[in-house]
Parts: structure tokens; C-alpha cells; sequence
């Protein structure tokens, strides 16, 4: 399954998979709820294992462990990963016995059983988004070719969100299945059978029916593809991203500050001209009231030149009980305006859990800046108007891990004209982590139908347009600016007013419609 998501993007994969799946749940309903846990953890820690092997670049790169050391933390954790699996199809078995799954004809078996593993797959990929922090990484629906070519799954994306992309890929491989499951009965010439044809015939109704169903949501995909949700505010703008590409190792060296602040500026000098001006996330390796002239310089700078800069940059604030509290924040100057402090922290990376064990056992639970408070839920989008009296824009910002929640940008980029999200992936070495952040980007475009902006500090520096598809994108590890065309948007689509609440709804509605069904069979 991992082989479905970038950079491999062999896109057709899950069809044949699931429909194989599906076409074992005769066999399967039989078994005990100890062998459907241990199906989910094989599932899970093979997915996950392969599907998130960037983290061992984390660890060994730069929490300085051993590759013994750092393959066993990455199996670790993996195999906890593996444990959401485990609940799912916990649920999954639960429903086959409350079904009686194993007492009705094969074909009702597949399409019923279907129904109720494509249900459960997708409130679990939901699950994943919020439990214990969340982890919703490798969502189905954001492997779909919508996000690249615009195909027939773009219409649903902005209407119903990515879990209901990762439902239709489930459905059209249960009809995959269907199809197969009526060839291997056509093929059967057991004489017993033959009492039994009208009840075969008569379960074989609902499965043309449902086929018909799925049939008519993959033809009106193309036509909610056409549907305008969001339209432009104002004239395209011309935007300029750094990309300096600079050396994780190097960059909170204080032997290094004055290089790397010189590398900006100089990157930065020839790009006045246009209307916005994007650096990475925490671009400088200073705290912001640490770099208060070199700021107030670039504000000026911005302001004279009629120029939105943006920059990713470290803030402390005070708490509650006086205690000084690091901020991962992004900032407007010029004639951009506003502050943002990161929600979703990255475990490990920005924050440790159990902290008070963990603290101080390896490198990797000292890493630099792993010590970082959220931000507040309430803060406002940042601002931008590049004349007086000119168009005022809104800005969602999202920095690098909080894209990964689909509702959490619904929420952030609601009533906003653009988004931009900044990222230092230099992290996750050359692996396909980077990759597949930006693919999970460009869902999160085609799900607001608003065009993203993503600076990051080695790649992939990107223009992603409404549509999902990217406009141009720099090289990894290269130094360079990417310089390009913007065009803000207002209006919110179906899925930024409603959620994922609708699909969750439909989700939970097959399961139990599924199963009730299925028992009065």
C-alpha cells in the first residue's frame, strides 16, 4: 500500500488490493477476534514500516543514534503505529459476528461485508487525525490522481473532504470485487446449488444496484469537477520563495548565524519587485526579539517596495505561572501583518511526551528546539494590503506538520484568500518523507480550492494551484528562489463549511445498515 502514495504514485494499486480483500471476507468471517487483531498489526506495522521510513533519518542523522539503534526505535515505532490497526479491525470482526456475516451467500457476504470494511477503513483513517495527538499520515484519498492531474476524484475532494476520496477508492475496488465474485459463481456447477438459484439470483440484485451507484458518483466526479466553489479576489500576484538549503547540522551553530543571515539577504536583495517575499520556517537561527533590528530593517525594506514578506521565526511569550514559553511562529512584515504560533507539534521534534522519562536517554530526545508550547486555538489569519487603500487579502497559515489535518485546515483557511505553509523537511534526508508532505499539501489545496504557497529550507519549495496540480516547484537540496504567479480566492467550499462530519455520518450509517441487514438475512 505504501507503493500507492508519492514518489512511486502507482495510483491503481489499491484497486486490485482491497478488491482481493473483499473478495476473501467469505473466508475471513469465520475467524476469531484474536486473528483479526493480529491481521491489523500485520497490516499496520508493514504499512507504516515502509510508508513512514523517513523517521529513521531523524534519529540517526541527527539524534545521533547508532543505525542499530535508531532501525530498532523506528521499528518501535511502527509497531505502535500498527496498534490503530489493531482497534480497526477489532471493530471490523465485532461487526462481522454482529452481522453473522458467515450465514448468508457469498456475493451478499462480499458486498455487505464490503460495505462495512470500506466504512470502518474510513472512520479509522479519521481516528487517526485526533487520537493520542494524531498521527493521520498516508490518508488513502490523498494518493488519488486528482491531486496530480486533476481526474475524476477533484470534483469530490472540495465537496466531501479526503476521507470521502479514500471511501469511493474502497467502493470502486467493492465493485472490482463484485465483478470477480460473479464470474467465480457463473463458473460453479455444483449440482446442490441448484435449489438455491433464485436466492442467488435474488442477492445478486443489490449488488447490480449498488454497482449502478458507484457507477453515477465516479460520472458526477467529472462534473463537480467543473463546479467553480471558490472564485479570484483580484489580480494574480507575483510571489518569490527562498529556498537556501542549508545544512541541518549547521544551522543553530552560532559560528554559522552570520552566514546563514547573510545567505537570505543576499538571496533576498534582487526580489523586491515582487508583491510577496516568502522564507521557511524558522528561517533565522534567532529568536525574534533577538533579531529586532535585522526585522524592523526588512520591514522597512518590504513596506517601502509595496511588498508582503513573510518569514518563519522562534517567539517566546510569557505563561500563565510566569514561565517563558518557545513558539514555532510565522510572521508578516511590510505590508503584510500579524503573527501566527504553531497548534500541532510534532512529537519528538518539537515536543517530548513523558518528557520527564525520555529527557536526556538519547540524542534524538535533546534535539535542538524540542522543548515548544502550541499556539493558541483562537488566532486570527495574518493580513496583507500592498497599497494604501488597495485589495485587502487574508492569509491561513499552516507550518510544516499541521497540514497533515484535514479538518484543521478547513478550520484555519476558512474566510481566507490564500495559504501558505512553511516547512524545513531537511529533517527527513533523501527520503521519500518530503514527497509525500507535498502530495499531502496538494490535497489540502484541491480540498479548499485555494492556492498554496510552500516555502521550505531544501525542498520541495512549490505553487500549488486550487486545482491541486503544482504550477512549478524547485529541485531538493538546491539553493534557489522560485519566482511565480499567486491568484487569491474567496468563497469556502462544501467540505470548508461542513467538515468531515457528513462522510463520518455515512460511514458509521453503513456499518450499522450493513450489519442490520446482513443479521435479518
Amino acid at each position: 500500500m505504501p507503493f500507492t502514495f508519492a514518489p512511486f504514485d502507482l495510483v491503481w494499486l489499491p484497486y486490485p488490493l482491497f478488491a482481493l480483500a473483499f473478495c476473501m471476507l467469505p473466508s475471513l468471517a469465520t475467524r476469531s477476534l484474536k486473528q483479526f487483531a493480529l491481521a491489523g498489526w500485520c497490516l499496520g506495522f508493514g504499512f507504516f514500516t515502509v510508508g513512514v521510513s523517513w523517521v529513521y533519518f531523524s534519529i540517526h542523522d541527527y539524534g545521533n543514534a547508532s543505525p542499530t539503534l535508531a532501525g530498532g526505535l523506528t521499528l518501535l515505532f511502527t509497531a505502535l503505529l500498527a496498534l490503530f490497526f489493531v482497534l480497526q479491525f477489532l471493530l471490523l470482526g465485532l461487526s462481522f459476528r454482529y452481522a453473522r456475516l458467515d450465514r448468508i451467500l457469498p456475493t451478499r457476504q462480499v458486498l455487505l461485508g464490503g460495505l462495512i470494511f470500506a466504512a470502518v477503513w474510513v472512520l479509522f483513517e479519521w481516528v487517526r487525525a485526533w487520537l493520542l495527538s494524531g498521527f493521520p499520515w498516508l490518508l488513502l484519498g490523498e494518493a488519488l490522481p486528482s491531486a496530480s492531474t486533476g481526474g475524476w476524484m477533484a470534483g469530490w475532494a472540495p465537496v466531501a473532504g479526503v476521507y470521502a476520496c479514500s471511501l469511493l477508492i474502497l467502493l470502486m475496488a467493492l465493485v472490482l470485487a463484485l465483478i470477480v465474485q460473479e464470474l467465480l459463481e457463473r463458473t460453479k456447477k455444483k449440482p446442490d446449488m441448484a435449489d438455491h438459484q433464485p436466492q442467488i439470483r435474488s442477492a445478486r440484485w443489490p449488488a447490480y444496484a449498488f454497482t449502478g451507484i458507484v457507477l453515477a458518483l465516479v460520472l458526477s466526479g467529472y462534473g463537480l469537477s467543473t463546479v467553480q466553489w471558490t472564485t479570484a479576489n483580484g489580480p494574480a500576484l507575483t510571489a518569490a520563495l527562498v529556498q537556501p538549503n542549508i545544512a541541518q547540522a549547521l544551522k543553530w551553530k552560532s559560528s554559522e548565524r552570520d552566514n546563514i543571515v547573510r545567505t537570505y539577504l543576499d538571496m533576498t536583495a534582487p526580489l523586491w519587485d515582487a508583491d510577496i517575499i516568502l522564507w521557511p520556517e524558522t528561517a533565522l537561527p534567532l529568536y525574534e526579539h533577538q533579531a529586532v533590528s535585522l526585522l524592523d530593517q526588512l520591514a522597512r525594506r518590504a513596506d517601502s517596495e509595496n511588498t508582503a514578506f513573510f518569514t518563519g521565526i522562534l517567539t517566546v511569550s510569557e505563561g500563565d505561572e510566569g514561565e517563558i514559553q518557545v513558539h514555532n511562529s510565522f510572521i508578516g512584515l511590510g505590508k503584510a501583518q500579524g503573527r501566527y504560533d504553531k497548534q500541532r507539534l510534532v512529537p519528538f521534534g518539537e515536543y517530548v511526551p513523558m518528557q520527564s522519562l525520555l529527557r536526556g536517554l538519547i540524542d534524538f530526545f535533546n534535539l535542538p528546539m524540542s522543548d515548544m508550547r502550541p499556539g493558541r486555538p483562537d488566532q486570527s489569519p495574518l493580513t496583507m494590503q500592498l497599497s494604501a487603500g488597495g485589495q485587502p487579502y487574508s492569509v491561513a497559515a499552516l507550518i510544516c506538520y499541521e497540514v497533515v489535518y484535514p479538518d484543521f485546515v478547513a478550520n484555519q483557511a476558512a474566510d481566507t484568500d490564500l495559504m501558505i505553509t512553511v516547512s524545513n523537511d531537511t529533517w527527513f534526508g533523501r527520503s521519500i518523507g518530503p514527497l509525500q508532505h507535498l502530495q499531502i499539501a496538494r490535497m489540502r489545496a484541491l480540498e479548499q480550492q485555494k492556492p498554496f504557497l510552500r516555502g521550505t529550507n531544501n525542498g520541495v519549495t512549490a505553487i500549488i494551484g486550487a486545482d491541486g496540480i503544482i504550477q512549478d516547484r524547485l529541485a531538493q537540496f538546491e539553493t534557489g528562489v522560485l519566482r511565480g504567479e499567486v491568484q487569491p480566492r474567496q468563497g469556502a467550499t462544501p467540505f470548508a463549511r461542513s467538515g468531515s462530519l457528513p462522510i463520518l455520518f455515512l460511514s458509521a450509517l453503513l456499518i450499522v445498515g450493513s450489519s442490520l441487514r446482513a443479521r435479518r438475512q
